[in-house]
């Protein structure tokens, strides 16, 4: 017997083929992406989703595309991400993304196709980790300048927490949200 679901860290099921928003949860997605690494787990230290959208929400210009970004990687938490060059392989892979982003999207009110603040923030935060926790330098090959500032890894339970308490401002109408002192 095959499934086309998985179980949640929530206890609930999500159905590839039919993911309903009452299977989506920010709960499950906050979990999730504190504990997936970026570029496929390859990086010097532990780097999550879930800091790399953080710092997008909090470098993305206008503040009312500060939850697209924060979330702007969310079905990350339901279906895996893959490496581009082998998403490019799969093209069966974005028809499920596509859905699975579209889901989320009507969950949230986010917008699709991501706004192209989105978009410019997401590759300036790839160059700036791949500078901060790669090895190699591929990113000369990329146009985006990195924020001037330098990254540091979170643990899971900090990116959790960290993208919880915008995720919690942001739906509040709070944009400008100020993060105190930790």
């Amino acid at each position: 017997m095959s499934f086309t679901y998985i179980r949640l860290h929530s206890g609930k099921r999500f159905d590839f083929i039919n993911p309903l928003q009452s299977q989506i949860d920010i709960k499950d997605i906050a979990y999730s992406l504190s504990r997936k690494g970026r570029f496929n787990d390859h990086t010097n230290e532990f780097y999550s989703v879930a800091q790399h959208c953080c710092h997008c929400s909090d470098n993305v210009e206008g503040e009312d595309n500060r939850l697209d970004a924060l979330m702007h990687d969310a079905s990350e938490a339901y279906i895996q991400d893959l490496p581009s060059p082998l998403k490019t392989l799969l093209p069966q892979y974005k028809v499920l993304e596509s859905r699975v982003e579209k889901a989320i999207a009507k969950k949230f009110n986010l917008t699709l196709p991501h706004p192209v603040e989105v978009k410019n923030i997401d590759m300036v935060m790839l160059v700036t980790e791949m500078r901060d926790f790669m090895k190699g330098n591929d990113r000369k090959r990329l146009t985006s300048k990195p924020l001037t500032e330098k990254l540091y890894s979170w643990s899971q339970e900090e990116a959790h927490r960290e993208f919880m308490f915008r995720y919690d401002k942001l739906k509040k109408n709070n944009r400008s949200y100020i993060r105190p002192p930790v």
